[in-house]
Protein backbone atom coordinates (compact mmCIF):
# COMPACT_ATOMS: atom_id res chain seq x y z
CA UNK A 1 0.00 0.00 0.00
CA UNK A 2 1.68 3.12 -0.84
CA UNK A 3 1.85 6.86 0.70
CA UNK A 4 3.28 10.00 0.46
CA UNK A 5 5.73 11.65 2.27
CA UNK A 6 8.97 14.02 2.86
CA UNK A 7 12.94 12.81 2.46
CA UNK A 8 14.30 11.03 5.15
CA UNK A 9 16.12 13.97 6.29
CA UNK A 10 12.88 15.72 6.34
CA UNK A 11 10.88 13.51 8.28
CA UNK A 12 14.10 13.22 10.98
CA UNK A 13 14.37 17.02 11.18
CA UNK A 14 10.44 17.27 12.09
CA UNK A 15 10.58 14.40 14.70
CA UNK A 16 11.65 16.75 17.74
CA UNK A 17 8.76 19.27 16.61
CA UNK A 18 5.79 16.40 16.71
CA UNK A 19 3.67 15.98 19.51
CA UNK A 20 5.14 12.47 19.64
CA UNK A 21 8.66 12.19 19.56
CA UNK A 22 9.43 8.15 18.93
CA UNK A 23 12.38 7.13 21.34
CA UNK A 24 12.92 3.58 20.05
CA UNK A 25 13.67 1.98 17.66
CA UNK A 26 16.17 3.94 16.65
CA UNK A 27 19.11 3.62 13.67
CA UNK A 28 20.85 0.88 15.68
CA UNK A 29 17.66 -1.22 16.48
CA UNK A 30 17.53 -4.61 14.69
CA UNK A 31 13.94 -6.21 14.85
CA UNK A 32 13.86 -9.69 14.22
CA UNK A 33 10.67 -12.09 12.96
CA UNK A 34 9.25 -13.72 16.12
CA UNK A 35 10.51 -12.12 18.53
CA UNK A 36 9.52 -9.75 20.56
CA UNK A 37 9.79 -5.38 20.42
CA UNK A 38 8.84 -2.38 22.27
CA UNK A 39 8.53 0.78 21.07
CA UNK A 40 9.25 3.89 23.32
CA UNK A 41 8.19 7.23 22.60
CA UNK A 42 6.98 10.68 24.25
CA UNK A 43 3.80 12.58 23.95
CA UNK A 44 2.54 15.89 25.23
CA UNK A 45 -0.20 18.57 24.11
CA UNK A 46 -3.34 17.18 23.17
CA UNK A 47 -2.00 14.02 21.46
CA UNK A 48 -1.13 12.63 25.34
CA UNK A 49 -5.41 11.92 25.10
CA UNK A 50 -5.66 10.37 21.79
CA UNK A 51 -5.23 6.42 20.87
CA UNK A 52 -2.58 5.85 18.59
CA UNK A 53 -2.31 3.88 15.98
CA UNK A 54 1.67 2.17 15.35
CA UNK A 55 2.97 0.80 11.68
CA UNK A 56 5.83 -0.47 10.03
CA UNK A 57 6.79 0.51 6.66
CA UNK A 58 9.71 0.10 4.21
CA UNK A 59 10.87 1.32 0.67
CA UNK A 60 11.68 5.08 -0.34
CA UNK A 61 10.11 7.38 2.19
CA UNK A 62 8.95 9.75 -0.73
CA UNK A 63 6.52 6.38 -2.11
CA UNK A 64 6.15 3.73 0.87
CA UNK A 65 4.55 0.28 1.65
CA UNK A 66 3.28 -0.19 4.59
CA UNK A 67 4.04 -3.64 5.61
CA UNK A 68 2.24 -3.86 9.15
CA UNK A 69 0.15 -2.55 11.25
CA UNK A 70 1.85 -3.09 14.87
CA UNK A 71 -1.83 -2.06 16.68
CA UNK A 72 -4.03 -4.05 14.59
CA UNK A 73 -5.38 -5.78 17.38
CA UNK A 74 -5.98 -2.81 20.07
CA UNK A 75 -4.07 0.61 19.96
CA UNK A 76 -2.70 2.29 22.90
CA UNK A 77 -3.62 5.36 24.40
CA UNK A 78 -0.62 8.04 22.96
CA UNK A 79 -0.27 8.75 26.78
CA UNK A 80 1.11 5.40 27.62
CA UNK A 81 4.31 6.24 26.01
CA UNK A 82 5.04 2.83 25.49
CA UNK A 83 3.91 -0.73 23.22
CA UNK A 84 5.60 -4.41 23.11
CA UNK A 85 5.00 -6.63 20.23
CA UNK A 86 4.73 -10.40 21.79
CA UNK A 87 5.68 -11.77 18.76
CA UNK A 88 6.72 -9.77 15.43
CA UNK A 89 5.27 -11.13 12.06
CA UNK A 90 7.73 -12.37 9.53
CA UNK A 91 7.86 -9.62 7.52
CA UNK A 92 10.83 -9.35 4.37
CA UNK A 93 14.28 -8.08 5.73
CA UNK A 94 15.36 -5.00 4.70
CA UNK A 95 15.55 -1.51 6.33
CA UNK A 96 12.17 -0.35 8.18
CA UNK A 97 10.27 2.07 9.67
CA UNK A 98 7.45 3.23 11.74
CA UNK A 99 4.69 5.71 12.31
CA UNK A 100 2.79 6.06 15.64
CA UNK A 101 -0.29 8.86 15.41
CA UNK A 102 -4.08 8.86 14.16
CA UNK A 103 -4.56 6.93 11.35
CA UNK A 104 -8.09 8.83 10.98
CA UNK A 105 -7.02 12.35 11.24
CA UNK A 106 -4.02 11.59 9.08
CA UNK A 107 -1.46 12.60 11.73
CA UNK A 108 1.95 11.02 12.32
CA UNK A 109 5.30 10.86 14.02
CA UNK A 110 8.39 9.39 12.15
CA UNK A 111 11.28 6.90 13.34
CA UNK A 112 14.58 6.96 12.65
CA UNK A 113 15.42 3.89 9.68
CA UNK A 114 16.30 0.82 11.46
CA UNK A 115 16.97 -3.05 10.26
CA UNK A 116 14.74 -6.04 10.19
CA UNK A 117 15.46 -9.99 9.94
CA UNK A 118 12.42 -12.03 8.19
CA UNK A 119 12.09 -13.92 5.74
CA UNK A 120 8.75 -12.28 3.88
CA UNK A 121 6.26 -14.68 4.99
CA UNK A 122 3.80 -12.30 6.96
CA UNK A 123 1.08 -10.77 4.64
CA UNK A 124 0.97 -6.72 4.00
CA UNK A 125 -1.05 -5.42 7.62
CA UNK A 126 -4.63 -4.10 7.21
CA UNK A 127 -3.92 -0.35 7.51
CA UNK A 128 -5.95 1.68 5.11
CA UNK A 129 -4.34 3.98 2.72
CA UNK A 130 -2.93 6.84 5.14
CA UNK A 131 -0.03 9.32 4.47
CA UNK A 132 1.24 11.79 6.62
CA UNK A 133 3.79 14.63 6.32
CA UNK A 134 7.07 14.68 8.34
CA UNK A 135 5.80 17.65 10.58
CA UNK A 136 3.13 14.59 11.98
CA UNK A 137 -0.16 16.15 9.91
CA UNK A 138 -0.97 16.21 6.13
CA UNK A 139 -3.20 14.66 3.51
CA UNK A 140 -4.22 10.91 3.80
CA UNK A 141 -3.74 10.21 0.29
CA UNK A 142 -0.92 9.91 -2.77
CA UNK A 143 -0.88 12.90 -4.63
CA UNK A 144 -1.75 12.32 -7.71
CA UNK A 145 -0.74 14.39 -11.06
CA UNK A 146 -3.08 16.08 -13.52
CA UNK A 147 -6.04 13.85 -15.06
CA UNK A 148 -4.00 11.24 -17.99
CA UNK A 149 -7.39 11.12 -20.17
CA UNK A 150 -6.89 11.33 -23.23
CA UNK A 151 -9.00 14.50 -24.00
CA UNK A 152 -11.56 13.85 -26.32
CA UNK A 153 -10.26 14.14 -30.39
CA UNK A 154 -12.90 16.86 -32.34
CA UNK A 155 -13.81 15.20 -35.74
CA UNK A 156 -13.16 18.15 -38.01
CA UNK A 157 -15.79 19.10 -40.61
CA UNK A 158 -15.70 20.33 -44.14
CA UNK A 159 -18.05 23.67 -44.72
CA UNK A 160 -19.10 21.76 -47.98
CA UNK A 161 -21.05 19.34 -48.05
CA UNK A 162 -20.22 16.38 -50.01
CA UNK A 163 -22.66 14.22 -51.48
CA UNK A 164 -22.42 10.18 -51.97
CA UNK A 165 -21.55 8.76 -55.40
CA UNK A 166 -24.71 7.13 -56.71
CA UNK A 167 -23.87 3.08 -58.13
CA UNK A 168 -24.55 3.50 -61.65
CA UNK A 169 -26.69 0.35 -62.28
CA UNK A 170 -24.60 -1.67 -59.64
CA UNK A 171 -21.76 -2.56 -61.16
CA UNK A 172 -19.37 -0.59 -58.43
CA UNK A 173 -18.77 2.08 -60.55
CA UNK A 174 -19.32 5.95 -58.95
CA UNK A 175 -21.48 7.86 -61.39
CA UNK A 176 -20.18 11.84 -60.32
CA UNK A 177 -22.63 14.29 -59.41
CA UNK A 178 -20.61 17.27 -59.52
CA UNK A 179 -22.65 19.91 -61.78
CA UNK A 180 -19.68 20.81 -63.13
CA UNK A 181 -19.11 17.20 -64.85
CA UNK A 182 -22.92 17.21 -66.20
CA UNK A 183 -21.79 19.07 -69.08
CA UNK A 184 -24.07 18.70 -72.71
CA UNK A 185 -22.47 18.26 -76.02
CA UNK A 186 -22.32 22.33 -77.89
CA UNK A 187 -25.69 22.26 -79.83
CA UNK A 188 -25.72 22.00 -83.48
CA UNK A 189 -26.92 25.16 -85.42
CA UNK A 190 -29.87 24.37 -87.74
CA UNK A 191 -31.81 26.66 -90.26
CA UNK A 192 -34.71 28.29 -89.08
CA UNK A 193 -37.53 26.86 -90.47
CA UNK A 194 -39.20 28.83 -93.78
CA UNK A 195 -42.56 31.19 -93.12
CA UNK A 196 -44.91 32.58 -95.25
CA UNK A 197 -43.44 35.91 -94.61
CA UNK A 198 -39.82 34.44 -95.38
CA UNK A 199 -41.31 33.00 -98.74
CA UNK A 200 -43.09 36.40 -99.65
CA UNK A 201 -40.05 38.31 -99.16
CA UNK A 202 -37.64 35.98 -101.11
CA UNK A 203 -39.80 36.35 -104.02
CA UNK A 204 -40.21 39.79 -103.91
CA UNK A 205 -36.83 40.15 -104.44
CA UNK A 206 -36.49 37.72 -106.93
CA UNK A 207 -38.98 39.86 -108.96
CA UNK A 208 -36.85 43.07 -108.06
CA UNK A 209 -33.55 41.85 -109.52
CA UNK A 210 -35.25 40.56 -112.29
CA UNK A 211 -36.52 43.77 -113.26
CA UNK A 212 -33.28 45.45 -112.81
CA UNK A 213 -32.21 43.08 -115.09
CA UNK A 214 -34.66 43.97 -118.06
CA UNK A 215 -33.94 47.67 -117.65
CA UNK A 216 -30.04 47.12 -117.57
CA UNK A 217 -30.56 45.11 -120.45
CA UNK A 218 -33.05 47.82 -121.96
CA UNK A 219 -30.48 50.59 -121.53
CA UNK A 220 -27.76 48.69 -123.15
CA UNK A 221 -29.37 47.85 -126.14
CA UNK A 222 -30.54 51.63 -126.56
CA UNK A 223 -26.54 52.95 -126.33
CA UNK A 224 -25.82 50.63 -128.69
CA UNK A 225 -28.05 51.72 -131.23
CA UNK A 226 -27.04 55.46 -130.38
CA UNK A 227 -23.61 54.32 -131.25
Amino acid sequence: MKFSIFASVSILAAVAHAKVRIISPDADTVWKAGESATIKWKSDGKDSSLTCDIQLLNGDPKDADIIGTLTKDGAPKCSENSFTVDSLDDYPSGTVFMRIGQNSKHKWSYSEDFKFKGDGSASSGSASSSSGSGSGSGSDSKPSGPSSSAPSKATPTDATSTQAPANNGGSGEATPTDSWLNTSPAATPTTPPQTESNTAESDEAASVLSRFSSISSSVAAARATNQ
